[in-house]
């Protein structure tokens, strides 16, 4: 996880629009999960103390989820999959 992201980093990430991540990052401020701070023309986004909470929570959630539904895939395979979702990616 990253300590700070730009907002145009952060909206690359998520593959939105600036539009959408300008509401998105609108409502996490207002959950008080990030704060937001501007130097010049650029949008600087940071997790806050609860933000860090909530991003490990639901990273451990995430993770066990990731291995009971992965969990039928020899190693191999689970390679293999990596493989093409990269692939894809590109």
């Amino acid at each position: 996880m990253a300590e700070v992201l730009s907002q145009q980093e952060l909206a690359d990430q998520l593959l939105v629009t600036k539009a959408n991540i300008t509401q998105i990052i609108k409502r996490l401020e207002q959950l008080g999960l990030v704060t937001k701070e501007k130097d010049w023309k650029t949008n600087y986004i940071y997790l806050t103390k609860k933000g860090k909470t909530v991003y490990e929570e639901s990273n451990q959630v995430l993770e066990a989820f990731q291995q009971d539904y992965f969990k039928n895939l020899t190693i191999e395979e689970k390679k293999q999959f990596l493989y093409f979702l990269k692939k894809i990616e590109k």
